[in-house]
């Protein structure tokens, strides 16, 4: 598991105890041309949840700023006191996203 750069409050202590949390499950190939609705999804969900899952189970990140934009999305959350959780990732995209600064979190499969 790869897990830096993230801290997630506990909801019992904060003034706002509520929580949301958001799964996603994109499907199919993501590569240059797909990547500014992935964009305009996380950055819609990190404005407003509290964790973010994406099960790229039934993804392929065909495009380096795929995974980049998972990657802003991971750090607008962590900024916020948040986190995002990428599960079910092939080797190839966990070997990217690892590679991508670590801030998303990554859990064994």
């Amino acid at each position: 598991m790869t897990i830096t750069s993230v801290h997630v409050p506990d909801p019992t202590t904060t003034a706002d105890p509520a929580w949301l949390t958001v799964q996603v499950r994109p499907a199919g190939s993501f590569g240059r041309r797909d990547v500014g609705r992935l964009r305009a999804l996380l950055e819609a969900l990190s404005a407003c949840a509290s964790i973010v899952v994406i099960d790229l189970g039934a993804t392929r990140l065909r495009s380096p700023r795929a995974v980049a934009v998972i990657e802003d999305a991971a750090r607008r959350l962590d900024r916020a006191g948040g986190c995002l959780v990428c599960v079910n990732a092939d080797p190839e995209a966990r070997e990217c996203l690892g590679n991508a600064g670590h801030v998303a979190v990554l859990p064994g499969p």
